[in-house]
């Protein structure tokens, strides 16, 4: 694969052109990544080469050795993160935040429709806090002008990191009016294990239901989220990574990333202990786990 051309570096000049590789980047231990490599391996044409993040090392060695020609699966944000800038055709899959020149697979949920899922949850609630930071800055902006018609008030709490999220989060809860549900963007720099727990702690504690960027959220114990099916993204990156190797220009992917595919998934056992109205979420297509 294309780590191999570490070991080539003093290989004659007079070499043939390396060869196209594959290449699935992910963490190990996730489903939903699974899910995606899965679902690629059966659908790309040619093999793909699986490489499981463990290390910075590891990820700075497969940086420097992608080619221009190679053609790489980044599934999640820690492994977009990882290949973003080199030379290879990168493909995004469950990154929300992707930079340019990055081809994306899925679809970003249209932030209004995590609204519209804590208003059917919790028809009554009136204020949510919603937790952001300077990458997720764009999704919030007009987000008032939707709120306004269903009755929602939105409490934006910014940070720039994890700790400055749960420090301004804990101020919105504790400064009254409180709110009464939470919304978490999908922003890789305030979205830490550490704000994570600590909003399931007042979902628990305060009964506040918590939305989430992701079903792997869902099943650690958050409300709901909306997100893509990881194995319609896999048929998708597919068929961007077999057009690629078919030689189609990547400028054409510029506006692939509408899947269709996007599910509300709901934490059963959470629904049922907050008491939300699962039958308004049943109605909406919401998949209970």
């Amino acid at each position: 694969m294309a780590l191999a051309a570490l070991a080539l570096a003093g290989a004659s000049a007079r070499a043939e052109p390396a060869p196209t590789e594959i290449i699935v980047v992910k963490r190990p231990g996730l489903t939903a990544h699974s899910e995606v490599a899965e679902e690629f391996a059966d659908r790309c044409r040619v093999r793909a080469h699986v490489v499981n993040l463990v290390g910075g090392r590891a990820a700075e060695a497969l940086r420097r050795a992608l080619q221009p020609r190679d053609v790489v699966l980044a599934v999640g944000q820690g492994a977009l993160d990882a290949v973003a800038g080199s030379r290879a055709h990168v493909v995004s899959a469950l990154a929300p935040n992707t930079p340019p020149g990055v081809i994306v697979a899925d679809e970003l949920p249209p932030p209004e429709l995590e609204l519209r899922a804590l208003k059917a949850a919790r028809p009554r609630l009136r204020r949510i806090g919603l937790v952001y930071g300077p990458r997720t800055a764009n999704l919030v902006a007009d987000l008032e002008a939707v709120a306004r018609p269903l009755g929602v008030q939105l409490v934006l709490v910014r940070a720039i990191d994890g700790p400055q999220a749960v420090r301004e989060l804990r101020r919105a809860v504790e400064q009254p009016p409180s709110v009464d549900a939470l919304w978490i963007a999908p922003d890789r720099d305030v979205l830490t294990s550490q704000l994570f727990e600590y909003a399931l702690t007042l979902e628990i504690e305060r009964a506040l239901p918590v939305a989430a960027p992701t079903r792997h959220l869902v099943k650690s114990g958050a409300l709901l989220a909306i997100d893509a099916d990881p194995r319609a993204v896999g048929r998708q990156a597919a068929d961007i990574a077999n057009r690629l190797l078919a030689g189609e220009d990547p400028t054409a992917f510029a506006e692939v990333g509408q899947t269709g595919s996007l599910e509300l998934v709901v934490n059963a056992g959470v629904a049922r202990r907050l008491g939300a109205d699962t039958a308004t979420l049943a109605a909406l297509g919401a998949r209970f786990e």
